[in-house]
Order: C-alpha cells, then sequence, then structure tokens
C-alpha cells in the first residue's frame, strides 16, 4: 500500500526535458572543438537517447568522459559518470552497473566544491541502492544528500528527500522513524501549498499507523488523504485511499464496510482502465467474502482477480491469490484443490525468494567488481608514483653525468652513451610490457576460468533446490494433509497417492543417480570392464524394456539390423546405461501416436547405433548445449515426464571413455532428431591391444 515517488522521474529526466532536440544538438557537435561546450553537447545527446537507444547514448556519455579527463575537468568527468549511471539505470534497470557508476561520480565530486552536485549525485546513489533492496545504504546515501539540500536550504528537494527517507524507514519496519520523517516532509509541502504531495504523504503516514496496528490513526489518515484527493478530483488516488481504507476495514471484521471501499475502489479502476489495479481489488473482495465465509462469490473475484494478476505478470499478487484459494477450498473441504494451490504458492514463493537470492549476489558480484577495480586504480596510482620518482632519480643521474661528460669526454662520447642508456631504457620497456600482457592474459584465463565455475555452481544449485526440493515438497505435503485430515480420507483416496508419491521418489533417485554418475566420470573413479558382447542383444534388451512406457503414448518402436552380428568390445553396462538414456529420451520428447527407429550398422571400422524420432526436434541454439551438464533444450517432455539435463552429457562422457563418438543430427524444430553412437569394433579393439 506504500506509495512510489513519482518525483524520482522529474529528477532523473529533468536534464531532458531542459534540452534541445536531437537534430539540433547533432548540428552542433560537429561545430564544436574538444572543449567543455563539447562534452556538455555530448551528455545532453546521451540524456536524449537513454529511453530509446541504449547503445547510442552509452556512446554519447563515454565520450564525453574521455574528453572531460583529457581537459581535466573532474566536475565534468564527474557528470560524465553519473550520466552513465542514469543511462544504466533507465535503459536496463541495471542497478549493480548504475550504482558503480554513481559511486565513481561521489568519489571524485568529494575533490570538488560543488554541493549541487554532490546532493544531486547522492540522491540518485540512494535510489539505485532502494531500487536495489539495500535499504542500509540507500538511506545513508539519502541523509547524506539531505545535510547537503539543507545547506543549499531548497525546500523542494528537502522535502522530496524526507519523504524518500521515510518511505525506507516504512520498508525497513522502522515505524517511528518512517512518522518523524513524514511529518517533516508535510509540514514543506504545506507551506509550499502542494496538496497533492500532503495526500500522499498522508495516505503513506496511514499505512505506517496500519502497520503498527494503530487502526483508529490509519483510519484517520486514510480518510483525510480520500478528501483531499476527492477536492483534487485525483482520481487515482482516490481509489487508493478507497483501497487502504477497505483494507482496514477487512482487517478489523467490518467485512459490509470493506465491501463498500473496494467496489467504489474497483469501479475507478475500471474507469482508469487500471489492469493491474482492477486485478488486486478483485482479489481484495474475494479476501472480504472469504471471510464471509460466502465461497461462491469469494471463489468467483479470487479465479477473476488471479486471471488478471497473471496477464500483468504481478507475482506477488498472484502469490496472495494461490494461497487465498487454497484457503478457500481448504473450508469446503477439496483437499486436492486446496493441495494444488498451496503448492503453486509455495513455489512461487521459492521463486521470489530465489530473484531476492540472485539480486543478493549481484549485489555482492557489484562490490567484488568496485573493490577489484579500486584495487586496480590504486596499483596503477602507486606504478605511475613509483615511476615518476624512477624517472626523476634517472633524470638527476643524468645532469650529473652531463656534467661530468662536459667537464671530462667529448662530445662524441656524451652522445654515444646517451644513445646507449635509451636503448637500454626501451629493452627494458619492452620486456616490462611483454610481462603485463602476460600477466593479464593469466589473469583473463583466470577469470574465464571463475565465470565458468560460478556458473556451473549456479545450475548446480538451481537443479537441487528445484528438482529435489519439488518432489520433497509434494511427498511432505501429502504426508502433512494425511496426517492432519486422516479421518477424512477413504482407503481408496489414501490410496491414490501412493502413484504421485512413488514418482516423486523416482525423480529424486534419477536426480541423485546422475549426479552421482557424472561426478564419477569427472574424476576419474568409474571402473570400465570392457567385453566381447554382441550389441545387437543389448539394443534387443532396451527396446524392450520400453516397449511398456512408449505403448502408454501409442508409440511404436522398430529395430533393424544391417548384420546378424555386431561384435564390440566395451564395458557392457555402460553400452546399457547410453541406450537406456537415449531410447527413453526419444519416448519422452515424442509427442502421441509417433514412431521411433532404431538402427545398427557398421562398416569395417565401428559399429553405429542410429536412434530416430519424430519429436520435437532440436533448435541451432539447442545444439550448442546439447551434450552440456544442466542443459536445458527447447523440447519438454509430452507425457508428463521429468528430464534432469545431466543424461546426454553422462551418455558424450561413456561414450568418449570407451573410445566412441556420438553425434546428434536434426533439420530443425519440431522435424524430430536422430542420435548417432559409434564403437569400435571387435577387431580394431583387439589391435589396439596387440
Amino acid at each position: 500500500m506504500i506509495m512510489i515517488h513519482t518525483c524520482l522521474l522529474i529528477i532523473f529526466f529533468l536534464p531532458t526535458i531542459l534540452m534541445a532536440n536531437v537534430d539540433s544538438l547533432k548540428q552542433l557537435l560537429p561545430t564544436l572543438p574538444p572543449s567543455p561546450d563539447r562534452v556538455e553537447v555530448l551528455l545532453d545527446l546521451a540524456y536524449e537517447y537513454d529511453e530509446t537507444q541504449m547503445d547510442t547514448a552509452l556512446a554519447h556519455a563515454r565520450e564525453a568522459l574521455k574528453l572531460s579527463r583529457q581537459l581535466e575537468n573532474r566536475l565534468l568527468e564527474a557528470r560524465s559518470l553519473s550520466g552513465i549511471g542514469v543511462i544504466y539505470f533507465y535503459s536496463s534497470n541495471n542497478y549493480p552497473q548504475a550504482i558503480y557508476y554513481f559511486q565513481q561520480a561521489q568519489q571524485l565530486a568529494e575533490t570538488l566544491d560543488n554541493l549541487s552536485f554532490k546532493a544531486l549525485n547522492l540522491y540518485r546513489l540512494g535510489v539505485s541502492y532502494a531500487r536495489n533492496y539495500n535499504y542500509d545504504k540507500a538511506l545513508d546515501a539519502f541523509l547524506k544528500s539531505l545535510k547537503f539540500y539543507e545547506k543549499l536550504d531548497d525546500k523542494a528537494w528537502i522535502a522530496e528527500l524526507e519523504s524518500q527517507i521515510a518511505d525506507i524507514y516504512s520498508t525497513m519496519q522502522r515505524h517511528q522513524q518512517a512518522l518523524e520523517f513524514y511529518r517533516r516532509a508535510l509540514t514543506y509541502y504545506r507551506q509550499t501549498h502542494d496538496m497533492e504531495w500532503v495526500g500522499i504523504i498522508t495516505n503513506s503516514m496511514g499505512v505506517v499507523y496500519d502497520d503498527i496496528g494503530e487502526y483508529d490513526s490509519a483510519m484517520v489518515y486514510y480518510q483525510r488523504s480520500l478528501d483531499i484527493a476527492d477536492s483534487l478530483d485525483d482520481q487515482a488516488s482516490v481509489m487508493i485511499a478507497l483501497n487502504n481504507l477497505g483494507f482496514l476495514a477487512n482487517t478489523l471484521g467490518r467485512y459490509d464496510e470493506a465491501l463498500m471501499y473496494y467496489s467504489r475502489a474497483l469501479d475507478l479502476a475500471q474507469k482508469l482502465n487500471l489492469v493491474t489495479d482492477i486485478g488486486n481489488l478483485n482479489t481484495n473482495i474475494g479476501h472480504v467474502y472469504l471471510n464471509q465465509k460466502k465461497y461462491r462469490q469469494a471463489q468467483e473475484y479470487l479465479e477473476r482477480g488471479l486471471k488478471l494478476s497473471q496477464q500483468t505478470g504481478e507475482r506477488i499478487q498472484i502469490q496472495e491469490s494461490y494461497e487465498l484459494l487454497s484457503r478457500l477450498h481448504a473450508e469446503r473441504g477439496d483437499y486436492k484443490s486446496a493441495l494444488d494451490y498451496y503448492h503453486r504458492y509455495d513455489t512461487l514463493k521459492d521463486s521470489l525468494l530465489n530473484a531476492e537470492n540472485m539480486r543478493a549476489v549481484a549485489e555482492l558480484q557489484m562490490q567484488y567488481e568496485t573493490q577489484k577495480k579500486e584495487a586496480e586504480n590504486k596499483l596503477l596510482r602507486q606504478e605511475q608514483i613509483r615511476q615518476e620518482e624512477e624517472l626523476r632519480q634517472k633524470e638527476f643521474q643524468s645532469y650529473i653525468l652531463l656534467s661530468l661528460l662536459i667537464l671530462f669526454t667529448l662530445i662524441l662520447i656524451y652522445f654515444y652513451r646517451m644513445n646507449r642508456y635509451r636503448t637500454h631504457l626501451t629493452e627494458l620497456l619492452k620486456a616490462r610490457n611483454k610481462e603485463v600482457q602476460r600477466k593479464n592474459t593469466e589473469l583473463n584465463d583466470a577469470i574465464t576460468q571463475l565465470k565458468a565455475l560460478n556458473k556451473e555452481k549456479d545450475e548446480f544449485l538451481g537443479i537441487v533446490s528445484h528438482d529435489l526440493k519439488n518432489p520433497l515438497t509434494y511427498i511432505l505435503g501429502i504426508t502433512k494433509l494425511v496426517e492432519e485430515h486422516k479421518d477424512s480420507f477413504s482407503r481408496d483416496e489414501l490410496l491414490s497417492f501412493f502413484p504421485e508419491i512413488a514418482k516423486s521418489g523416482n525423480r529424486m533417485f534419477e536426480l541423485i543417480t546422475n549426479l552421482l554418475d557424472i561426478h564419477r566420470l569427472e574424476s576419474g573413479r568409474m571402473e570400465f570392464l570392457p567385453q566381447k558382447f554382441d550389441l545387437n542383444d543389448v539394443v534387443s534388451e532396451c527396446i524392450e524394456h520400453y516397449r511398456p512406457q512408449a505403448a502408454k503414448k501409442n508409440i511404436q518402436l522398430y529395430f533393424e539390423a544391417e548384420n546378424t552380428g555386431n561384435m564390440v568390445y566395451a564395458d557392457k553396462n555402460a553400452t546399457r546405461q547410453i541406450l537406456d538414456n537415449l531410447i527413453s529420451n526419444a519416448v519422452k520428447f515424442s509427442p502421441p501416436h509417433k514412431n521411433v527407429h532404431i538402427m545398427l550398422t557398421g562398416d569395417g571400422q565401428v559399429v553405429r547405433c542410429k536412434i530416430r524420432d519424430e519429436g520435437q526436434g532440436l533448435t541451432p541454439e539447442d545444439q550448442k548445449y546439447l551434450f552440456h551438464k544442466f542443459a536445458r533444450l527447447s523440447a519438454k517432455p509430452t507425457g508428463g515426464e521429468h528430464s534432469t539435463g545431466l543424461g546426454l552429457s553422462i551418455v558424450k562422457k561413456l561414450v568418449e571413455e570407451m573410445d566412441g563418438n556420438v553425434v546428434a543430427e536434426s533439420e530443425g524444430k519440431n522435424k524430430g532428431a536422430t542420435f548417432i553412437v559409434e564403437l569400435p569394433k571387435i577387431q580394431d579393439c583387439h589391435a589396439q591391444q596387440n
């Protein structure tokens, strides 16, 4: 219910509003020499393009940064860095990058006496931290910005900063500090007769009182906010105040009053065509009906709210709808539907938590990159100081040598000595440059390896958190449901849960088995016991094993062998595991009523097994990562089956360990795929042993 300040948009776009149009700036730019005026025009162009053409905007801003450094103009350099931060903030919502450039700008600003720029850049830094959910740092930046604007006696900015600080305190559940800053902001807005913001702050204070349980005070402030919005004919603010009043009335158990407020708010939202708010209000009305035990009306509004929230992608609202629908069906006694909605709620909750964790990881990565760049800059500065000191010492030695040469040697010897000295210095510099290049190459290689390991770690954690937790959640959910309502289920109903429990257990077993196999293969601890055997027999066994699974989807399995005997020298169990994976995938990713063909051919060198399906095929992007670990391809199982993303990587490693080869062919999406496994024929293996 907390209001989001729209003043932020004005502050960030203020340079754009005040600028001339793009064409006039582009005509002016070629006429300007390298100068502060040229930097100003480049920054103006960057702001003009920041929402529509990010690359162009960044190119202009970086050119401005380069020129300001050449001009040794630290204020323009700081403004250019801050401008790059604004572009990352608005063009791509890349808050970590925005924070990095605002920090760089602030480091420069600290060396300047320009209070106005310091204050503005700190404000931008605070907003970026807030958007990146780092509220402590956002608060620190806002408080520093507020001190500067108080020195400048800029009342509009003081009010804006105090309201932003209050919002942060409210989000951090520090309610008394939030109320203190809201009151201070309210005083300034009343002094400037800005009634729109008086209404917004009044509503925000109502939210804080609501959060701390002081409902009478909350009701008073919500009503004041409604009165102000009515007097300004601000229908959007009226809708927000009505929604807050409805929420409070529902909390207090005054359900008829809550329905009246929510209905008025819904009418306004529909009039203004605010789809997100329409979905939210439908869910709120459904919540009231649920509290009144009016289940039919509650289900109608909750399902409508869920549908609209899914259309707009409001994930938190979707999560709330799932939770309320789970409660509704549980109260009705429909525990299967209740469990289904609770499972969706829990899955989405985990997804939102993972997103929060990813934001935290991004913040840590940004801090690491910032510290790394600061360390590199520090080392470069130290190296520069050291080189300058060495140069001064060498220059001093040159002066001494020059004096001695003037006194004791001929001019010809002097020039000869100086030439040798320069040659030696050049060689030293070349050797140092080579060493720097070698170190840079080693550093880049290490960074690449760390990124690959970090990506593999993230993929492994994603597999474990999703593919292990989901079946465990289902098993625990069923167990809890049966435990709590054991007397409500018949024997047949209890038995109906067992197939899904077994299916969830098999999913976990398959994932753990694949993870152990891939670990043993990569660590070299998997033992291979090669032997002579007829590949025809192993293929036939695997086909017969998967016929029941294929029959469930009306898929026909055909086997053709060019020769009656195809003898190979390989590990039989590993070969069976390879064929199991490939035939299982062919059935798993094929739609019903299709065919799968398995063919064995051979020549003088290898025995070749082809497994061709009529399924979803492979895109060019799929084929790039086909045999990678944890690969998630565009094709999905067609009968509710499960895929870990490890099978094909295991197949490739097993085949290569037995001196074979595996490839995949596909003409594209929905055109089927063919996997070809080649193993050495028996005589080739004997020849290698001999």
